[in-house]
């Protein structure tokens, strides 16, 4: 079946999708689907039909589709984004959080960058204050947090906010809507590994680990989160609960040689030689 559909489809779709082949696009949001990773489900998920939801973090609607760098760095057709996906699959997405959202991205757009490994690792969120939260509280049980981190070709992860750590708007975000919502879901967009000790410390009641999905990465999330798709994928990577728990830490990052002090356990042997308890 996938080379059937890939022989259908040999010209490049315009800036609007018109002319992509709609298998194509099922093709690919199966496969986000597919590699998005569920690491916490406290009851929460699929959400409650019927039922209304607050959406937060400006990634919900400026959605990091891909990596950067010559192989990542691709200009898909259009890119879907977790709120629009939301309302499309009939999900009652709280509108005056979401008025508010799509109102300061569009005063504040997102930075592509235009230098070579300058790119933006993380987007500046909106400033969100005490009242609004705790009016969309009122009107919803379940939350969302979305929280965004780009990677590729030559930009790996910095061990700074708004890289590997969250960031204080991100983390006092994450705090204040867990306190005041009854359940929440945060959903990590990445193509990096990121620090997740904020899960364990805030006790969410979800979170799902979306990957980079490309351009239907964002309406296969939607989907999961309404239990149409499976989150089918298995961590490629051993996620320590902090960065010092890495026997590596100190002996990488090096721009002339790195020396492998675990010797042959490396990555996940070492945890499973002599760490079980710190992933």
């Amino acid at each position: 079946m996938t080379n059937e559909i890939l022989s259908q489809t040999s010209t490049r779709a315009s800036g609007d999708g018109a002319g992509l082949n709609p298998k194509l696009a099922e093709l690919a949001g199966i496969a986000a689907a597919k590699g998005a990773t569920l690491l916490r489900n406290n009851a929460v998920l699929p959400l409650e039909e019927g039922k209304p939801l607050a959406v937060f973090g400006r990634v919900a609607r400026d959605w990091i589709a891909v990596g950067y760098g010559s192989g990542g760095d691709v200009n898909p057709p259009y890119v879907t984004n977790l709120t629009d996906s939301l309302r499309e699959l009939g999900v009652a997405v709280d509108a005056d959080l979401a008025g508010q959202y799509e109102q300061w991205c569009a005063a504040n757009p997102v930075d592509p960058g235009e230098e070579w490994g300058k790119w933006p690792l993380s987007f500046d969120e909106i400033p969100m204050p005490d009242t609004d939260i705790e009016a969309a509280a009122s009107r919803c049980d379940t939350a969302l947090v979305v929280i965004g981190r780009a990677a590729g070709e030559d930009r790996d992860s910095l061990l700074q906010e708004g890289s590997y750590y969250l960031t204080n708007d991100e983390r006092s975000l994450l705090e204040r809507v867990n306190k005041a919502f009854a359940r929440t879901v945060a959903i990590v967009v990445t193509g990096n590994v990121m620090d997740l000790a904020w899960a364990e410390e805030q006790d969410v009641d979800g979170l799902l680990l979306a990957w980079t999905g490309g351009q239907e990465g964002a309406r296969a999330i939607a989907k999961i989160l309404v239990g149409e798709q499976e989150p089918g994928g298995r961590l490629t990577d051993t996620i320590a609960y902090r960065y010092e728990d890495y026997p590596s830490h100190e002996h990488f990052g090096d721009l002339d040689a790195n020396t492998y002090v675990e010797d042959i356990y490396v990555g996940y042997r070492y945890f499973e030689t002599f760490a079980k308890e710190k992933v």
